[in-house]
């Protein structure tokens, strides 16, 4: 297995507003105008999220964090009113940015950094996997040849491409998941895949490997 890129991942702490602001609270605009200019955000805003709610809290979006070499992209960085998502390249980014936006935002404002709580990993990779998808989802080839049958010759020829699992909250499908798909443009001879899983981006590579040794050779 080979990774080809880390597309993005997300960490995400269970932390209310309230226990995160500073005590007296802060003027809503100085806090993004000090994160704007301390990542180079290109979007400063209000959360999405807390607008329906009634809170006011910062939203900022493209930005970089230079204390990793080379620097690390910021996706965004989403204070909601019980939880704060850090999105990058990998969550071992995500994580030093959080730590780092904290900690700059207590010694600028008097925020407080939210007690250890357990996190919520999303990652996605494209990789380079050493056995055919094709094979690996060939049980389906009954039913690509049903729908050949009755649709007909029509100069496409289709392939199964994916697989998803996905968590049921309460019957209803959640965004705990996992996708295995294949990545396209497909270039022949290439076996790449798209994967998202709620993993950290180190476990989801210890996933991949062992997807690999299932059905490649390891």
């Amino acid at each position: 297995m080979r990774v080809l890129s880390y597309l993005e991942a997300s960490v995400t702490w269970t932390a209310s507003w309230d226990e995160v602001r500073p005590l007296a609270g802060a003027a809503h605009g100085v806090v993004l105008e000090f994160l704007q200019k301390r990542y180079s955000f290109a979007s400063a805003s209000q959360s999405p999220s807390s607008q329906a709610t009634g809170f006011v809290t910062p939203f900022l979006q493209i930005g970089s964090f230079e204390g990793r070499s080379p620097p690390s992209p910021i996706g965004q960085i989403d204070f909601q009113p019980a939880a704060i998502v850090v999105s990058s390249s990998t969550t071992e980014a995500a994580i030093e940015i959080f730590d780092d936006v904290m900690s700059s935002l207590e010694s600028e404002f008097g925020f407080r950094t939210p007690p250890d709580r357990p996190r919520k990993y999303a990652s996605t990779i494209v990789s380079q996997l050493d056995f055919r998808i094709s094979e690996a989802l060939s049980k389906w080839s009954g039913v690509l040849d049903f729908i050949k049958k009755y649709q007909g010759d029509n100069g496409s020829t289709m392939a199964p491409v994916s697989v998803r699992f996905m968590a049921l909250d309460g019957g209803q499908p959640s965004v705990n998941q996992f996708t295995f798909e294949r990545r396209f443009p497909i270039i022949d001879g290439d076996e790449r895949i798209f994967t998202l899983a709620p993993l950290s981006t180190t476990d989801h590579e210890l996933l991949l490997q062992h997807i690999e040794t299932i059905f490649g050779k390891a």
